[in-house]
Formats: structure tokens, C-alpha cells, sequence
């Protein structure tokens, strides 16, 4: 993981590198899951994108929820294995299964204008 400022120290092609390396290993994951019936397993997963227009103000919003959330996401995992621990240390066995969080925010290219 990259602070915003230690990504925008790299040069656009290194950028470009981690992003794609990042996301085909999350979309790897994400169809290793389909592939194996544990996308869905779950009634409750989440699927879900939004196309939007936004000016400055609304990208920087997106980008601190975007960080909010990842936050909160790395709190929950250290919760878990906080509670698989102490659990461990009572004796007691905690049922844990592999879990994928992703989300992502980035400019899209132009949508072309129909005649």
C-alpha cells in the first residue's frame, strides 16, 4: 500500500504497473471465487459499482471515503484475528474463512456522445 503522496512520487508508467498488477490479482481472486461457488455463497456479498460525473470537490470525497473505508476494513480484520486469538488462548476454536475487500475509485475515459 502507498500513502497518496509516495504514489504520486512515482512516475505514470510505475503507476500504470501497480494498478494493473493490483487489479488482475483482485480480479483473479474475484474469479477464482465464481469459478469455485463461493462468489455467491453468501446471500449478503456485495457487488456493486456507480458511474458518476463529479468536479474536484466530488473526487475528493470519493477519494477520503475510498480511505475511510479501506480503514475501517483493515479495523475489522485486525478485530477478527484479535478475537481468533484471544479465543485460541480460551481454548476455544474459531471457525474463519478466506474473505477478498476490494474497492475501487478511478477517473473512467470519456463516454462517446450519440448522434
Amino acid at each position: 500500500m502507498h500513502t497518496d503522496e509516495e504514489f504520486a512520487e512515482l512516475s505514470f508508467a510505475e503507476r500504470q504497473a501497480i494498478s494493473r498488477s493490483t487489479l488482475q490479482t483482485l480480479m483473479a481472486r474475484a474469479d477464482g471465487a465464481i469459478l469455485l461457488g463461493t462468489f455467491d455463497k453468501r446471500a449478503d456479498r456485495h457487488l456493486s459499482w456507480l458511474a458518476m460525473d463529479l468536479d474536484e470537490d466530488g473526487w475528493k470525497e470519493i477519494a477520503d471515503l475510498q480511505a475511510e473505508t479501506l480503514q475501517r476494513a483493515i479495523g475489522v480484520k485486525a478485530a477478527a484475528i484479535a478475537r481468533k486469538q484471544e479465543r485460541a488462548e480460551q481454548g476455544k476454536k474459531t471457525k474463519t474463512f478466506p474473505a477478498t475487500f476490494g474497492a475501487l475509485a478511478f477517473e473512467s475515459p470519456p463516454v462517446p456522445e450519440e448522434d
